[in-house]
């Protein structure tokens, strides 16, 4: 592959509405993000650049969200994604105040192009990471690094991680991921689905489930219902239905 390569695949989805090339998707309470395959419509599916060893979204694909809600869903520091049949590592670029250490400005750099071509202007978009940012009181509050909106990307910025924007969101990054063995019986897993996450003890597994001791948190989210079931304290999942477990 070319270092440097541009292609559209995949759909990005907060509950019904996804992202087109006119706007990104937005955020709203109790929406469930997810990527999706892509579709016939070439405007939905999301355009890539490929830059060193991983893809970069061109656009922001999500806004109206706080990092701390990102974080949840697990697109923050990265989760598994399945798109196309692809397994990827998907999370937030590493942004920093140093040019140098910030992943964006260097895909930038790399691929010699501007504002026209990776569209910062207009959106902010999150880093990874937090920082503590202590107040005119000296108390300490957790922020993040964010990068976009200016013509020029001339500085990095930070933003409270519960503050939401927006004019503030998600631009994703891709990292290929190989499937992990499933010989984990009797290991403490972390199973991901398109939109829900459990970790518990491996128990068993068949040619249909997986079957986990403990309960899944039943007060953040009940989406887990479509494809799993509580019986005496275990989980037992569709297997059809995960996408990665390690």
């Amino acid at each position: 592959m070319k270092k440097f390569e541009v292609r559209r695949f995949g759909s990005f989805w907060a509950g019904d509405l996804t992202r087109t090339d006119d706007r990104p998707a937005l955020y709203t309470k109790n929406n469930i993000l997810r990527f999706g395959d892509s579709t016939v419509d070439e405007s939905v599916n999301i355009p890539w650049v490929w830059v060193g060893d991983k893809w970069i979204s061109k656009a922001t694909v999500l806004t109206n969200i706080t990092w701390n809600e990102l974080d949840a869903f697990g697109f923050t520091r990265g989760r598994p994604v399945r798109i196309d049949g692809d397994l990827y590592y998907c999370r937030c670029p590493h942004l920093d105040v140093n040019p140098d250490s910030c992943e964006f400005r260097q895909a930038v750099n790399e691929s010699g192009q501007g504002n026209e071509f990776w569209t910062w202007q207009g959106h902010y978009f999150m880093g990874d990471r937090t920082i503590g940012m202590e107040d005119n009181k000296g108390t300490v509050h957790p922020c993040y690094w964010m990068e976009g909106m200016h013509p020029y990307l001339s500085r990095a910025e930070y933003m409270a991680c519960s503050e939401r924007n927006c004019f503030v969101g998600f631009r994703p990054v891709l990292e290929r991921l190989c499937p992990k063995n499933r010989d984990l019986v009797g290991r403490d897993v972390t199973v991901w689905t398109d939109t829900w996450k459990f970790a518990g003890h491996l128990r068993e597994t068949n040619l249909y489930d997986l079957v986990l001791d403990g309960c899944p948190d039943t007060e953040r989210s009940d989406s887990w219902k479509e494809f799993a079931v509580v019986d005496n304290g275990r989980t037992i999942v569709d297997l059809e239905k995960v996408i990665y477990m390690g």
